[in-house]
């Protein structure tokens, strides 16, 4: 049986799309600095994180930027 939340923590905007039999979820993870990571999965159980969108290599800074400018929720 499939429990909630799926995922822990505040995930806001979720975004899930299917492909063949397996079912991809992009999620603005909200615990820390904005983060967008990207999950897959078969059975809409066992999730697994496939990678982060934003890494240490890539994160934008948004330390200067005024409230509400950053970072928004994926299409």
């Amino acid at each position: 049986m499939i429990q909630n939340p799926v995922f822990r923590g505040f995930n806001p905007d979720p975004c899930i799309c299917r492909r063949g039999d397996d079912y991809y979820v992009a999620y603005h993870h909200l615990n820390g600095f904005p983060d967008y990571r990207f999950i897959i999965q078969g059975i809409l159980k066992h999730w697994q994180l496939l990678t982060h969108v934003l890494t240490d290599d890539n994160n934008p800074d948004l330390k200067k930027l005024p409230s509400a400018k950053g970072i928004w929720a994926q299409a």
